[in-house]
This record gives structure tokens, sequence and C-alpha cells, in this order.
């Protein structure tokens, strides 16, 4: 919000695509009261991401500038060569078995460590692996000015991070946004309008050299040879030359390379048809592309290998996602109190499509970047779209800023469900009483400043799960299951057009107490939610052929907890402001109920008990 569009793409985290430095404010909405008008989007919670705007007076630019160094600070404490050696023999003898040497006429992948390999050589794999060091920069800028009609800001961002592994792996980012905003000269009309473009561009191995470093034997192979190719330490008498092992550094030429971008446009306008009277009415659009490239170069394989070829393989999304959201707000003051009546609706189109191209046979590592050039390639693709349609209305009555009272009641329409579940009624009511506005209360002069007590009981919905789940899906198989040259169709799954709209029933409970004229904040929280027909995968019998199904679980679930937030403000000065913040909690979940028989997993090796 604040010139900021929504970002609803359930696979992509809205930070990835979001300037930090472009953020104002974040917000944290939990309970059913406040998360009311957000319907099933908020069934968990609303997180609200203000990104900053321009403001009146003279322009004003800002430019920073930042490098530095990453490396791993402490490493752990592992085996040397004779330790290892050491353990390894010891383990065999424990198991009542010869421990191989040289000598042994057998030698596999199970002890190439005793029988192949130097048994004095020792190699600090952590610092081979991890002991590089990571270079980062940044670099920001922001101008932004204007006067009462006609704010304006735009900012732009670059940054770049090593790793510490070895090899060029990187990753960058940068974003470039503008945000204006302003108000008619009688201020009926006000208006905020934010585009953002982010880019992010990654090159990684696909290794995993945090894990190697721990777990490969000090006495492996040295990574290269005497002549610098990479080793592969064949056994010496062996007439295939295989390799002993899989060389690490085969895997620096096996690279992923992801190229993603992303534009987000916002409008938020809102007008005064009355002093009682106001419309609003805020838009979205986001439109992501997500690229990457897979190679696995001939070299990065064991040459003992006869015929090997490359393979490389492309990845190509596209999301788009549109929210609109009118509103009508209408205040009037009714006897004692202050009433406030929220009427609003939501739509959201979000779409995306996926694209997977596997070739593979390239003769040569020259060729890898033109798939004309493969022996043999085959790609699948896939689309989805979900919709999302709702209507609510809130009703909020203030007496004397003391007791407040808010209704709240809406109607959620999803794609995710099949005719005749798609709608979902859901409602909200919550209460609250600021005593520390009450005569009795002042006349104590206590150092409270602030004191509320909160509460508010709701049911929202829930619509988490894949699209077209009630539908009767199929898919391509690979090539290795064709009959007659066409490739086989295989079942997605057991298909079930009954599931419905999940029902969360959420009770909050809060304490919110101000000291010393609100220096010191703490606020306390109970919460518990309850579910009974969750939306999940049921397991069925494997002789049916699909070993699940999308339903409603019919056991009840809770989950409950509590939330401590403590904020003091230290300094507050002209010059110079200290600010603590602590948060902490604690929750508990519990199975309340269950029907006989349900699932307790594969080979019992899960168990499930109420209580």
């Amino acid at each position: 919000r604040g010139g900021g569009a929504a970002i609803t793409n359930d696979q992509i985290s809205a930070l990835a695509f979001i300037n930090l430095n472009d953020i104002e404010q974040i917000d944290v909405l939990s309970d059913a009261d406040a998360t009311s008008i957000y319907g099933s989007r908020g069934g968990n919670g609303v997180i609200l991401i203000t990104t900053k705007k321009g403001k009146a007076g003279v322009s004003k630019v800002d430019i920073s500038l930042s490098t530095g160094v990453s490396m791993v600070s402490r490493k752990l404490d592992l085996m040397n060569t004779e330790q290892y050696l050491d353990m390894r023999k010891q383990a065999y003898k424990n198991d009542g078995l010869p421990v191989p040497d040289a000598n042994s006429p057998v030698k596999n992948a199970n002890n190439y460590d005793l029988t192949v390999w130097d048994q004095n050589r020792y190699t600090d794999w952590q610092e081979v692996f991890l002991g590089g060091n990571a270079p980062s920069y940044f670099a920001n800028a922001s101008a932004q000015g204007g006067n009462q009609a006609l704010q304006y800001m735009v900012s732009g961002a670059y940054n770049k991070q090593g790793y510490v592994y070895p090899g060029d792996a990187s990753y960058e980012t940068g974003s470039t946004s503008l945000s204006l905003s302003g108000s008619s000269v009688n201020n009926k009309f006000r208006f905020q309008l934010g585009i953002t473009y982010v880019f992010n561009n990654t090159f990684t191995p696909s290794a995993d050299f945090t894990s190697l470093a721990m777990v490969l034997a000090p006495n492996a192979p040295s990574l290269y040879d005497q002549y610098g190719f990479l080793n592969w330490e064949p056994i010496p008498e062996s007439l295939s030359k295989e390799g002993t092992w899989r060389n690490p550094y085969a895997t620096l030429s096996r690279t992923n390379t992801g190229k993603n971008h992303s534009i987000r446009q916002s409008a938020e306008l809102s007008y005064n048809l009355s002093k009682d009277l106001q419309i609003r009415v805020s838009g979205g659009y986001t439109a992501t592309n997500v690229n990457s490239v897979y190679v696995q170069p001939i070299a990065s394989f064991d040459p003992s290998f006869i015929d090997m070829t490359g393979d490389a393989t492309w990845t190509y999304s596209r999301n788009k996602s549109f929210t609109f959201d009118p509103q009508l707000l209408y205040n009037r003051f009714i006897g004692r109190g202050k009433a406030e009546l929220l009427i609003g609706g939501s739509y959201q189109s979000q779409s995306q499509e996926f694209e997977n191209i596997l070739a593979y046979g390239f003769t040569s590592d020259a060729l890898l970047k033109s798939i004309a050039n493969a022996s043999f390639s085959f790609g699948s693709n896939s689309s989805n779209e979900y919709k999302y349609a709702a209507g609510f209305g809130r009703l909020r009555y203030n007496v004397n800023n003391k007791y407040i009272l808010t209704l709240a009641g809406r109607r959620d329409g999803s794609s995710r469900f099949g005719p005749g579940n798609q709608f979902g009624n859901f409602w909200s009511v919550g209460g609250a009483w600021i005593f520390a506005e009450e005569n009795f209360f002042k006349r104590r002069r206590l150092p409270v400043s602030y004191g509320k007590l909160r509460a508010s009981y709701g049911v929202s919905g829930n619509d988490g799960i894949g699209d077209y789940q009630y539908l009767e899906l199929y898919s391509t198989m690979n090539k290795d299951f064709t009959y007659q040259e066409y490739r086989s169709l295989r079942s997605q799954g057991a298909t079930n057009p009954d599931y419905h709209w999940e029902s969360i029933r959420k009770l909050d409970i809060g304490l919110d107490i101000g000291l010393f004229q609100d220096r010191l904040l703490l606020t306390a929280t109970y919460w518990r939610t309850r579910s009974n027909d969750q939306i999940g995968s049921y397991p069925l019998p494997a002789t049916g052929g699909n070993i699940s199904i999308v339903k409603n679980q019919e056991a009840e679930i809770q989950n409950s907890g509590w939330e401590f937030l403590l904020n003091s403000r230290n300094i507050a000065s002209k010059n110079f402001k200290w600010s603590t913040q602590v948060n902490f909690g604690f929750q508990q979940n519990k199975l309340l109920s269950k029907p006989e028989g349900l699932y307790n997993g594969y080979g019992l090796n899960r168990f499930v008990k109420v209580g």
C-alpha cells in the first residue's frame, strides 16, 4: 500500500521484488477484527508493507554506497586423517568384519578411503569449500519533493553479493521505482500512483559445498591431477580407469543461471462525495518472468564413461496478477458515538504459465547454448488461472473514544473449488475498552498513559490449495513410457469435486499498556484458532492407483499461544533517536478430535492421538 502494488502470487515472496530501502513501515495484523476486510487472503494474518512517498517541500536527494567482504568466521572442529581412518577401521571391527586395505581383493565405493586413497593425505575441506571471501557491493539513490498538490519520489538500487564457495557464483539485484501522490485544492480528491521494476540474476553451481565440507573424507583425492585436469583417482590396476569419487569441482561447470524480472504498478484514488461519504478505489498489476538454465557439460563427467554427452534444461515461468478493490466509507455521529460503515469488494485474477525444455546428446560443450545442437529434446508446459471475488461490510461504533464495537461480514468466492462450493460466508465481531480514558482511572495519577483491553472472535476462510484439484487431470509421461511411439498419459490424482471452503475460527484477547507518556509500550495477546474441516491430502489404498485425494479433514485442530511486544523510546531528541523493540511468544498445537481410522502414516511411522 502507499504506492506499492499488491503482490499476491503465492509462490513468490513479496520482499524478493521490493527495494528494502523503499519500505516505510511493516505492520502485522493477526486478530479476526483487523483481518476481516481481507477475507481468505488474510486467514493466517496480514502483513502490510507501506512504501515511502514523496513529501512536499524542498527537493531532497539521498545517495548511499557501501562495500564489504563476508567470510566464515568459525569452522567446525572435524577429525584429521588419522582420527578418521581409526574411526573407519573401528567401525569394521565393531561389525565383526575384516578391515579392508590396499591389498584387499574387493575395492568399491564403500571402502575406497581405506583401499585406494592415500592414507597420509589430509585436506581441510572446510578451507577449500568455505574459505573464500564473498565481496558485496550496494548502491542506493533517491530523490523526492513537490508541493501540496503533487509530491514525487524516485529511487534506484543495485546490490551484488558473492559467495564464499569456489568459483564465480553470485547474486545481483537492481530496482527502480517512481511514486506520485497528491490532492486537489479542496482536498476532496486524493491519489497515489506507483510503478516499480526489479531484476534478480543468480549464477550458482549445483553442488552443496557446505555439506561436502562436513562429510567428505579428509584423505579424499586431490582435486586436480599433475597436469592440471580434474582428478578422478582411478584404481591403478583397474582396466576401466573409472574414478573412485565424484570430483566436487566438476560441479563448478554444472551451473544454474537464473534471470528474473518483475514490474509492479498500482493506483489508489479517493474522493469525498460529502463530509460523511467517501469513495475509494485501488488496484494493482504485477508481471513476473522467471527464467533459468541448468547445464551439465561433458567436462563435468568422469572421462572413463563411454560416449558421454552434455545436457541442458531451460525453464520459463510467467506470472501475472491483477487486483481491484472498490470501497465506500460512511461516517456519522449517532448519539454519543461515531458510526463508521465500510462497504467494499475485492477482485483478483492470477495466471501462471510454465515451460520446461530438456535437451541432451550435446557432443561438444561449445554447443550447449542452442537447443538445435542437441541430439534429443522434449518439452512440457502447463498453465493455470486463479480468480477470487468477494464482497464485505464492516460497521464500527466508537463511543467517546472509550468503547469500540466492530461487526463485519463477507462473502468470498474462489475458483479453486468446484461448482456449488465456490462461495463461503464469514464474519467477525470485536470490541475494545480504552480504560485509560475513564475519569476514575485518570484521578489515580498513575504512570499509565494509555490502556486498552480488546477482544475479537470470527470465522475466516481458507482456499490455500492448488488450482483445478476438483477436476480429473492427466499429464504426459516421459519418453520411456510410450505406446506405438506415442507418449502415455498419467493421472495426476483422484478427483473430489465436493471439497469446500475451510473455516478457521479465531479468538484473540489482548491488553495494550502505555507508560510514562507512551515512552514504554507493552502488548500482550492470547490467541487461539480452531478448524474442523481443514483442506488437505488424504491417503488412499495403493491398489487404487492413486495414493491421495484432496478433501476436508474431519479432525478438529487447535493452535493457541501468547505473544508479547515491548517498545521503548529511550532517547528522542532533535538530532538523535534511540528506540528498542523486543517481542517473543510461544504456541501450542493440539488435536482435539479425530474420526476413527485417521491415517497414521505409511509403515506406522507416524502416530496421531487426541490431546
